[in-house]
């Protein structure tokens, strides 16, 4: 996930929307 997100940055492409990035991570005990 996070190296789609690092190349859609260095591609520097300008989209018409704006993309966000969201991760949870949750651990039960």
């Amino acid at each position: 996930m996070l190296e789609v997100a690092r190349a859609l940055t260095e591609a520097r492409c300008r989209l018409n929307h704006t993309l966000m990035f969201v991760a949870f991570d949750h651990e039960e005990n």
